[in-house]
């Protein structure tokens, strides 16, 4: 299993990448080749291009949350590289419209592309509508994450428009990824709106086995004090073996999870882990 960042809010500029406020990474694995979310841009195009990275031949597209840093891309994904065979998946109520409020502002934190423009690409959009899905033999898609944990609330800054009414993001549409790997399963996450906690610890009920990775973004940067030391030290007592963090985590976040665990890194665009 190869996984290669193609888009982060840093870059490896030595392997002629560009960063961006967003995240992308390509999953290569002999049945199947997936891409978990597309950035803010279609500059992550561009980076595959530079890595010898062929969207073309795509087999899942999957994007993790409504909100543009992660889905902003698609249009330039579809018209440029034209990966005909590829099936579009997203979570329940992906298309609500999204919002961050502040005292001041609120602006669109949505995308500019709906089914109707999918399907015109030629690339069947399917909702993950069990809170597990086998899309190919040992990749997953799970969502309607078990919130367990009272630290991990919803933020109140993000809002979404959902029959009618303008209420605080739950986020039910979050899903990620989850592969079977000899030595255990691999998490990839786009931003962790469901809380990162809740999100490992409905994956450990469900699989039962042993969780081999973690590697996206685990929202931190705004988070509490608080809510960021019960997350770290909770990440870091459940056994994963690799984690690569990435994007929305903060700085401050991974330099304290990196005392933390032995086997950790900061993603950027041009990271690639092989796994087995």
């Amino acid at each position: 299993m190869v996984i290669t960042t193609l888009m982060d809010n840093t870059a490896l500029e030595a392997k002629g990448m560009v960063a961006e406020h967003g995240f992308s990474c390509l999953i290569e694995l002999p049945n199947a080749m997936v891409l978990l979310d597309t950035g803010a841009t279609g500059a992550f195009v561009q980076n595959a291009r530079a890595l010898g990275k062929d969207l073309s031949k795509l087999d899942h597209i999957v994007i993790s949350h409504g909100h543009f840093d992660h889905g902003g891309g698609v249009r330039a994904l579809l018209e440029q590289c034209h990966p005909s065979q590829a099936v579009f998946w997203t979570g329940k109520g992906f298309t609500d419209p999204k919002f961050s409020v502040k005292a001041t502002e609120r602006s669109f934190k949505g995308n500019d592309f709906d089914a109707a423009y999918v399907r015109s690409q030629g690339i069947e959009w399917r909702t993950a509508a069990d809170a597990t899905t086998e899309i190919a033999k040992g990749v997953w898609l799970v969502t309607d994450f078990t919130r367990i944990h009272p630290m991990e609330q919803p933020n109140p800054r993000f809002h979404v428009q959902r029959d009618g009414q303008d209420r605080v993001d739950d986020f039910t549409d979050e899903v990620m990824l989850v592969i079977e790997s000899p030595q255990g399963l691999v998490l990839l996450v786009g931003c962790s709106h469901p809380g990162i906690v809740n999100m490992v610890d409905t994956v450990r009920a469900r699989f039962n086995t042993p969780i081999r990775a973690l590697l996206g973004g685990i929202h931190l940067v705004d988070a509490s004090e608080e809510r960021t030391e019960w997350v770290l030290h909770a990440l870091a007592s459940r056994g994963i073996g690799t984690i690569g963090v990435s994007h929305c985590t903060g700085q401050s976040a991974a330099d304290t999870l990196r005392a933390m665990v032995p086997d950790f890194s900061v993603n950027a665009a041009g990271n690639t882990w092989e796994l087995v």
